[in-house]
């Protein structure tokens, strides 16, 4: 029942077709079931004519394509319109299953980094450093022509580097493509943009949307997304990505704040309480709640390496007024 739900939905969603109630219902499925996520960015790089660079999956769409217009009888229905895009994304559907029974010769695996921040090596010698709440898709053998993963939350990779196989990184709104390089790349569901930040190399960011362009960063330069649906949800106005320098703590520091999880800390530089308040859940496992949405905006510049939960919000609360209570393993912050 969830797969036909997502197939529905997936369908309106590649026609634009999709109410505002759908549209909230399918972010919300895909947040849900990353498996759901990971086949919507296979069919959405068909969709879009952004597939693979993989010869055989274009043969494999063409000859897809091919039997719809065999199979396209015209006909009067007034609801033409609306079940062509779905039989289309069904075919689709079929071709991406198709592909992935047949022709993949190698099994997927999903690693998730929970409670700890987790190290993985790929196949080609690709070192991947997951931080808290971080999920990666990928095979345990990449094709000849090309490498690519999934990422969904942070992760930190360094690419060994292969002239001739380039490195793909999917999220759920962007798409990075490297040949050897070191970056930084954070997609969390609930965050309101992603960002790929590029340490060493030379990496191409390319958003998820039928008009954008491709970004080129250099060294210590990075791009924020905005995350589409829940940018639409909240404004219903859509932002361009936008390329920035990345951050520093302090000007005479040699680590980005970007990057600085990777030795455990927490570094935040005119950040909401909001976005502190998320890290901070993803790092100690305790959910927190405003109970006034004007503390959400407060804005903090800290440093925090081996505190506890409790000393990092009392050490806060020198810089700002609120309170917090504790209870049953969930934080409430509220006014005095």
């Amino acid at each position: 029942m969830q797969q036909e739900r997502f197939e529905y939905l997936a369908s309106k969603k590649l026609g634009d077709q999709l109410s505002d109630e759908e549209s909230q219902e399918f972010e919300a499925l895909l947040q849900q079931q990353p498996d759901l996520l990971k086949q919507y960015k296979l069919l959405q790089q068909y969709w879009s004519e952004k597939h693979s660079q993989n010869q055989r999956d274009r043969e494999l769409f063409q000859n897809v394509l091919q039997r719809i217009d065999r199979s396209d009888k015209p006909h009067t229905s007034r609801f033409r319109k609306f079940w062509m895009p779905v039989a289309l994304v069904a075919s689709v559907l079929l071709a991406v299953g198709l592909f992935v029974f047949y022709f993949s010769g190698s099994e997927e695996h999903k690693f998730v980094a929970d409670r700890k921040q987790q190290k993985v090596i790929l196949d080609d010698g690709t070192e991947v450093i997951l931080n808290y709440k971080s999920t990666l898709y990928y095979p345990d053998k990449f094709e000849e022509d090309i490498r690519q993963v999934t990422v969904v939350g942070e992760a930190f990779f360094r690419v060994a580097k292969e002239k001739d196989r380039p490195f793909i990184v999917h999220t759920k709104n962007a798409v990075l493509k490297v040949l050897g390089t070191s970056f930084n790349v954070r997609a969390y569901p609930d965050e309101n943009t992603t960002e790929a930040s590029l340490i060493e190399g030379a990496l191409e960011v390319t958003a998820n949307d039928k008009k954008a362009t491709p970004i080129l960063l250099k060294p210590a330069e990075k791009v924020i997304i905005p995350n589409q649906q829940l940018q639409k949800i909240a404004s219903r106005k859509r932002s361009a990505p936008k390329k920035v320098k990345i951050t520093f703590f302090k000007p005479t520091d040699v680590q980005a704040v970007e990057t600085t999880w990777l030795e455990n800390k927490l570094v935040f530089k005119d950040q909401t309480f909001a976005d502190l308040a998320k890290a901070l859940e993803r790092k100690y496992d305790t959910p927190i709640e405003f109970t006034d949405a004007s503390l959400a905006k407060l804005r903090f510049t800290a440093r925090f390496e081996q505190e506890s939960l409790e000393d990092i919000l009392s050490a806060l609360q020198l810089a700002a007024t609120f309170q917090y209570r504790i209870h049953d393993n969930r934080i409430s912050i509220s006014k005095y």
